[in-house]
């Protein structure tokens, strides 16, 4: 017996699962046009139909539209589902609808039917990218409210919101909610066809809340206006489901590297790296080594020039005594004692010139009293 009853729940479960995942939709409305077609708008109709109902199963939006045929028979057709249903529902919907206006409205130039999951549009008239606010009608909940002009105020402080959420999103598509009591909640939502251009969604938004939602919905607990290319509803019940965005972390804020100091016990940020690149790096490089390449021949010149004309009586050229860091001139000794030039003195001048250049300072103005060294013995 247990088995036989645990058998039987399982059985029952699984038939409420697929009752619930083969749900009909809700049929609200259709209108037909009042002009009669011919062969061959019937035929471009039916590929229409056909188009929207197989694209429908082969994608996982909800929007579609499409143009067949040739004028003055082209018929041009889209769909519609409401942005929170499963792409399952979406499918089921669409093929009722499809079903709806062929039966419906036989023969016929132009159609549109409203479901609460979806909505289907042809016409004979190009009417894709375009406001189309005909034919259009109002539902609403029969149960009044106790307060009668609070649902329609908090509908109407709804409809800002719901307009600029819905044409600012990529789905045409935006839900809202307003808190009225601490009991009592007020919900909203707002959807346009994917054909219009943000303006125009926010256009045909603000159309539908005309003088007559005010008299239509007034005292009433939940009201809608439908039109072809929009619809707005409200409701103290959750009508639809509700999507939770997910939550994106504030990035960390970014702080710069500091070196402590020592003297007041804070940090201080350093001083931004300079970016060398790799050209201008090779550029100081090569100066650089062409300064020290002059001034270290120059200073061989200077060298055996020095030998060649000790000026301390007896001293051998060769010693170790002597000092050429103190008695080193600072031009070849030929020119300072001959007033002779040579290439070499050239060379030798040209690399102090420089190097005076890089250092900002002038080789006689550069003297380090306690190493006892001019710029030119500093850098060598």
């Amino acid at each position: 017996m247990p088995n036989t009853m645990r058998s039987f729940e399982l059985l029952f479960l699984l038939s409420a699962l697929l009752t619930h995942s083969t749900a009909q939709p809700t049929y609200l409305k259709h209108y037909c046009s009042a002009s009669n077609s011919n062969s061959a708008f019937e035929t471009n109709l039916n590929l229409l139909l056909s188009s929207l109902t197989s694209k429908v199963i082969t994608m996982d939006g909800e929007f579609y539209s499409n143009i067949v045929g040739e004028n003055p028979d082209s018929v041009e057709g889209q769909f519609l589902c409401r942005g929170d249903v499963t792409p399952e529902v979406c499918r089921n919907c669409v093929k009722k609808a499809s079903e709806t206006v062929s039966q419906g409205c036989l023969n016929q130039t132009g159609a549109v039917t409203w479901f609460d999951e979806c909505m289907l549009h042809y016409s004979n008239i190009s009417f894709l990218g375009i406001v189309e606010m005909l034919p259009e009608f109002f539902m609403d909940n029969p149960v009044n409210n106790s307060q009668p002009d609070e649902p329609v105020i908090h509908a109407i402080h709804l409809k800002n919101g719901l307009i600029s959420k819905a044409q600012g999103s990529p789905l045409m598509y935006a839900t809202e909610e307003s808190q009225v009591t601490e009991t009592e909640t007020i919900y909203g939502l707002a959807q346009c066809t994917r054909d219009l251009s943000s303006s125009d969604c926010g256009r045909c938004l603000d159309n539908l809340m005309t003088p007559d939602f005010r008299s239509r919905c007034e005292g009433k607990r939940g009201c809608g206006h439908w039109a072809p290319s929009c619809i707005m509803r409200y409701a103290y019940d959750l009508f639809y489901q509700p999507t939770v965005q997910p939550s994106v972390p504030e990035p960390a804020p970014q702080t710069e590297p500091s070196t402590p100091d020592t003297t007041k016990g804070e940090s201080l940020p350093l001083p931004p790296r300079i970016h060398v690149s790799n050209t201008k790096r090779t550029v100081i490089i090569a100066t650089v080594a062409t300064i020290l390449a002059a001034i270290l021949l120059g200073k061989i010149e200077m060298r055996q020039e020095f030998k060649l004309h000790v000026l301390r009586g007896g001293t051998n050229p060769d010693s170790e005594d002597l000092d050429e860091s103190q008695d080193l001139p600072l031009i070849p000794l030929k020119y300072a004692m001959e007033g002779v030039f040579s290439v070499k003195s050239d060379v030798f001048s040209f690399g102090v010139l420089l190097l005076e250049i890089i250092a900002g300072k002038r080789n006689n103005g550069f003297y380090l009293t306690e190493q006892g060294q001019s710029l030119l013995i500093y850098v060598c």
